[in-house]
């Protein structure tokens, strides 16, 4: 018996936010290096352009590239948030006292989305879930951590045959 669930940041805002902005900032870096017209009234020394292009296009590509995968099975709890994590972390059910999916709210409780601690024992991997739903996990030690989900009604139905 497991649980499998891979999530990665796939809003709709992130990318019209940040392409508009990578696509206009390497137009006027080319137009500045490139073509030797200078970007505006006021440009920027080259170099500053040339930071100024890469910040959304690392955003980009962070944001593509990060993946959450969490596995629930017999041993416990298998997660790795890529790239932030280099190997997978585990939390075995003598470690957990409480298991449950809840609703939640990623800017009020987390500050927003990612990997994401709050003030005292909380912490949050959230990756877009299905309208701010999470499996939050409560330690032995009294910490708390929130995974999102997108498939909360299948998450719970697995939790509820785990524990029968």
């Amino acid at each position: 018996m497991k649980y499998q669930e891979n999530l990665s940041f796939n809003h709709p805002v992130i990318w019209v936010l940040l392409v508009p902005l990578a696509v206009f900032m390497a137009y006027g870096t080319v137009q500045q290096l490139v073509l030797g017209q200078a970007f505006g009234s006021n440009p920027a020394p080259d170099f500053l352009l040339v930071i100024f292009m890469l910040i959304p296009l690392l955003l980009l590509l962070l944001f593509a590239g990060a993946r959450l995968r969490y596995r629930i099975d017999d041993s416990g709890i298998q997660y790795r948030f890529f790239p932030f994590h280099r190997k997978a972390h585990k939390l075995g059910w003598n470690e957990i006292d409480e298991i449950y999916v809840r609703k939640y709210k990623a800017i009020l409780e987390f500050g927003g989305w990612g990997l994401r601690t709050n003030f005292g024992n909380k912490q949050a991997y959230n990756v877009m879930g299905d309208k701010g739903m999470g499996l939050e996990v409560l330690l032995k030690d009294k910490k708390k951590i929130l995974f999102s989900t997108r498939k909360p009604k299948q998450l719970r139905a697995f939790l509820d045959e785990l524990s029968s």
